[in-house]
């Protein structure tokens, strides 16, 4: 599951534009209530529905980083920082 990616890039080559503001929604009001751990449960169910190579958008990444923050889910958040250095790079 690769974490970062750009926003703008047209319907046809961006899976996640179609269903960005429902999944950004989401995860922002469960950051908000506090459901944590249903943020991380999102984000990984979210990389099971994509292809491979597909980037999640910088935005839904930072709604996993917060959760992982406040869970201090250190191993967790390292992973992601590593996952969107190699696709930055990429």
């Amino acid at each position: 599951m690769q974490l970062r990616g750009s926003c703008s890039q047209s319907s046809s080559q961006n899976p996640w534009s179609k269903n960005f503001r429902l999944l950004w929604g989401t995860l922002r009001s469960l950051l908000e209530l506090g459901q944590l751990e249903s943020i991380i449960n999102q984000i990984e169910g979210i990389g099971l529905f994509y292809p491979t190579g597909s980037s999640i958008p910088e935005e839904l990444a930072a709604s996993a980083t917060e959760a992982f923050w406040r869970l201090s889910s250190w191993s967790l958040l390292q992973d992601l920082v590593a996952q969107g250095e190699r696709s930055a790079t990429k």
